[in-house]
């Protein structure tokens, strides 16, 4: 997935158009899509803490893969 895919994914909660706790491990094709999956459910409770309190960790980690623009 590319770094908008994952970003995406994140904000809404979804990987390859599935609700995250749906998601099974038979979807995972290659070690890069578990990476990116890790990273997805990492972002998007990142996002439901920030949400809530206030924290700013999202936007800390997005900044880590190189998404910079996304205020």
């Amino acid at each position: 997935m590319n770094r908008s895919e994952i970003e995406i994914s994140a904000i809404t909660g979804t990987y390859k158009n599935v609700p995250l706790k749906y998601v099974k491990d038979d979807m995972f094709d290659s070690m890069q899509d578990v990476e990116d999956f890790i990273l997805i459910v990492n972002l998007h409770n990142a996002e439901v803490l920030d949400d809530m309190m206030d924290t700013k960790v999202a936007q800390m980690m997005l900044r880590k893969i190189g998404i910079k623009n996304f205020e």
